[in-house]
């Protein structure tokens, strides 16, 4: 993507309506991983205090599953379905379907495939009422992800992501912490060794150390999470600490939120 500085992030729109105003419908297209999603999150909680209502959230993957935890998310979509591979193709060949789908919103906020002209002249002439849309942050601006996603929704207050899970999950999670016998650990380290790339990680040796200083001035419970690309390290781990593998987000979070502390590469988890 260009460059672009801050004065010319421009908001595509079919009209000239003001973010402010009351939307009776709101879809969001989010492209990123579940650690640009967490860094988006500011934005999107501004934009439901703003007016955005009955939002739903098109994305892929864990970044997904995190989006049905929002409490102010009505609904969920994956951003890899049939109903938007169709805005890549010439208008006139996008389904009858997608085009009531797109039309049964009131407004459009998209940072999904914004240099792929096709794709933004179709969600302009679906969106007939509302659209604004922008690149996806690949630190293409000299600032942090979370300013940058607050200023594409006009919000200069620079705020960290905080997730404020519903009733339901955190009965939810205090249901899973007993079950496994967990809710009674105040001194307990979580280690997330794991990383989507190899060069991102920090050696097992290091995770070690920590954990061995963690027993010894804590006498503190040792856990460590290993996502799908870790399976494999399972034995390995079992020596250092209590190993969970490939639990859900909601379970993670429920984790996260009784930590004493916690070690993480640069990951999904760690942001």
């Amino acid at each position: 993507f260009p460059t672009r500085r801050s004065s010319d992030l421009k908001m595509l729109s079919t009209s000239s309506v003001n973010v402010n105003r009351k939307f009776r419908r709101t879809l969001i297209l989010f492209p990123g991983s579940l650690g640009d999603l967490v860094c988006a999150l500011p934005a999107l909680e501004s934009l439901s205090r703003m007016g955005a209502e009955k939002i739903t959230i098109a994305a892929r993957g864990e970044a997904l599953e995190l989006c049905s935890l929002f409490s102010f998310v009505e609904g969920t979509i994956s951003l890899e379905g049939r109903l938007f591979s169709q805005l890549f193709l010439n208008p006139r060949q996008i389904s009858k379907e997608t085009r009531e789908f797109f039309l049964s919103f009131s407004a459009v906020f998209s940072w999904f495939a914004h240099n792929q002209g096709q794709v933004t002249e179709n969600l302009l002439s679906l969106s007939l009422r509302q659209l604004r849309a922008f690149p996806f942050f690949i630190g293409q601006e000299e600032c942090h992800a979370v300013s940058y996603y607050l200023r594409c929704v006009n919000e200069e207050t620079l705020r960290c992501p905080s997730l404020r899970l519903s009733k339901e999950t955190l009965q939810g999670e205090e249901l899973f912490l007993r079950q496994h016998q967990w809710e009674e650990f105040s001194h307990m380290l979580i280690l997330h060794p794991g990383s989507g790339g190899r060069k991102k990680r920090w050696e097992a040796e290091g995770f070690r150390k920590v954990a061995q200083w963690w027993k010894k001035k804590r006498d503190g419970k040792t856990l460590i999470l290993l996502g799908p690309a870790e399976e494999k390290e399972f034995t390995e781990w079992r020596a250092v600490g209590e190993v969970v593998v490939n639990l859900s987000l909601s379970q993670v979070s429920a984790l996260l939120g009784r930590a004493a502390l916690y070690l993480g590469n640069d990951s999904g988890v760690s942001h």
